[in-house]
């Protein structure tokens, strides 16, 4: 099944291994020299994931409101992306934003996010169970930065 989404066709990745085939794939034909790996939320992961895997192609990576797995996402959280997206939508909001972010902010957000296919939500979160880089943390050489805030619902795996 093919869907457009943020402007891509083609069937959305559901898993850390096929994150690191698209991405070396993708700076083999950008021909990419070795670059900087920016990522936030799930993106951090992938960055700090494929800096472990590839490390000649990496020169740095940020990883903003990450964390190195995402141990508390279980099948129960995809399951409510199939059964009732409203709710899932819904659901998210309370852990991406520090409690004093205006509404209107977070409500921009939620619009936002709404324009993305339910289908692509459920496989980010399918995607983000399949991560464990915790282990392969010290094999990363290269430059990192790991940005935080207090109110981080993920603070503890950006600390890791």
């Amino acid at each position: 099944m093919l869907f457009r989404s943020g402007g891509s066709d083609g069937p959305p990745i559901s898993d850390a291994q096929e994150f690191v085939r698209f991405f070396k794939n993708l700076a083999k034909a950008l021909k990419l020299p070795p670059f900087v790996f920016l990522g936030h939320s799930m993106g951090g992961t992938m960055a700090v994931d494929y800096a472990s895997r590839a490390p000649k192609r990496v020169k740095a990576v940020i990883a903003l409101s990450s964390s190195p797995d995402w141990k508390s996402t279980t099948k129960k959280d995809v399951a409510l992306w199939n059964k009732n997206p409203d709710k899932a939508f819904r659901s998210n909001l309370p852990a991406l934003f520090a409690q004093s972010t205006p509404i209107a902010v977070k409500e921009f957000y939620d619009a936002q996010l709404r324009e993305t296919p339910p289908l692509s939500c459920r496989a980010d979160i399918a995607a983000c169970s399949s991560f464990d880089t915790e282990k392969r943390l010290k094999k990363i050489a290269c430059p990192t930065l790991v940005v935080t805030g207090d109110e981080e619902a993920w603070i503890e795996g950006s600390h890791r």
